[in-house]
């Protein structure tokens, strides 16, 4: 399991994905994008470890 408080950033980061602020999602698709690209079986690692945990934001 990742650090909570980077758990913690990649849960806010996707909840922008859905935001209607323009800023805020090019923001963070361009972080996921640098996510997968420096290190893609760690980033995937953490996405499974938010999509498992029922306590997450839904």
């Amino acid at each position: 399991m990742m650090h909570p408080q980077i758990t913690m950033q990649l849960i806010q980061i996707l909840e922008k994905t859905v935001s209607p602020d323009k800023n805020e999602l090019l923001s963070a698709k361009n972080f996921l994008e640098q996510a997968a690209e420096s290190n893609l079986p760690e980033f995937l690692k953490a996405l499974s470890d938010i999509l498992v945990t029922v306590t997450n934001s839904p």
